[in-house]
């Protein structure tokens, strides 16, 4: 079968019931991907990664499909099985959308990619990996996810001052979703979003970075840390939701901070071994500092969502966006 008209499979971790926004949101996803192949003339079929990983990885071997679009955030709900989708790809011998095993491992663990950016000799805010080992007022600090990504666990509370905020904090967040957290420096300024597409007719490792994009906190509470927490994310009829509004970059004026973000993102890309696309947050202190708080190599690719808004500013519609994710296929600037 010629390769323009070959199966491709997409590849998907099936919400459990009961499942957050966040999870659920995968199957509209599933959806778009499957409208825009078939737009593109290529047919495709559907596999879930469910309880059984060997029975996904026996239907990818027996499908052979020409690539996969790899959805996979996770297994049984815990992100912390982001590689698995890559690697049951691996297995089965097929080529798939989006990157790697070892790049998704090294970007995912947010405290291990944290230590490779400051080996690197890239700025990233100060951070404690073991909450319980802080004993001193010295700043403002976030109680993130280390693994999951989607804001998961950040909200209004997430900003604490003092030792016992912090204790106060895991424990609300170990009895909601269990999982490990850790603390980072809160740099209370701007917030920008740098998308990162492959692009076959470039040098290695040199992606296109999509228009860059910033959240406006509008009208915020002087009470609340502006963040894009899991309301601002997730819960279209929240306070946080209709105030966290996206602009590009796009003025004159913008030019050179645009510059800068785009030669972070291309360093981190580099320095991840980054392949296929990937998101970066990066957030500008009162001192103009850029400090990257996060490499997000697996962003949701919803057409609603940042990621598509970006290919779109850039003239990628969703149908080119998804042609540009199929691996080995080039795509028009």
């Amino acid at each position: 079968m010629p390769p323009e008209t070959a199966t491709i499979a997409i590849l998907y971790d099936r919400p459990l019931p009961g499942a957050d926004a966040d999870e659920r949101e995968r199957l509209e996803v599933v959806a778009a991907i499957r409208t825009a192949l078939t737009a593109l003339g290529r047919p495709s079929v559907t596999v879930a990664l469910g309880a059984e990983p060997r029975a996904c990885l026996a239907r990818l071997r027996a499908l052979r499909p020409s690539a996969v679009v790899n959805l996979v955030e996770g297994w049984r709900g815990d992100p912390a099985y982001e590689t698995l989708g890559a690697l049951l790809c691996r297995a089965a011998g097929v080529r798939h959308s989006g990157n790697p095993a070892h790049a998704l491992a090294l970007a995912g663990g947010k405290v291990e990619a944290k230590i490779h950016l400051r080996r690197r000799g890239l700025p990233t805010p100060a951070w404690i990996a073991d909450p319980g080992s802080w004993q001193t007022d010295d700043a403002p600090y976030l109680v993130k996810s280390a693994v999951a990504h989607g804001s998961l666990g950040l909200g209004r509370h997430a900003l604490v001052r003092t030792p016992a905020e912090a204790r106060a904090r895991l424990r609300t967040l170990h009895a909601r979703w269990g999982s490990v957290w850790f603390l980072e420096r809160y740099v209370e300024g701007r917030e920008f979003h740098v998308a990162l597409l492959t692009d076959p007719a470039r040098r290695p490792r040199a992606p296109r970075v999509l228009p860059v994009a910033e959240t406006v906190f509008a009208d915020w509470p002087e009470d609340e840390p502006r963040i894009v927490d899991y309301r601002a994310k997730w819960r279209p009829a929240s306070r946080a939701y209709r105030q966290t509004r996206r602009r590009f970059l796009d003025r004159p004026d913008d030019a050179p901070l645009r510059a800068a973000l785009a030669r972070l993102g291309q360093r981190v890309w580099a320095a991840f071994g980054l392949e296929g696309y990937a998101r970066l947050d990066i957030r500008q202190g009162r001192d103009g500092r850029l400090e990257i708080i996060d490499i997000n190599p697996n962003p949701s690719l919803h057409p609603e969502a940042g990621f598509a808004a970006a290919a779109s500013a850039g003239g990628l519609d969703y149908t080119r966006l998804v042609a540009a994710l199929l691996p080995g296929e080039a795509h028009e600037p």
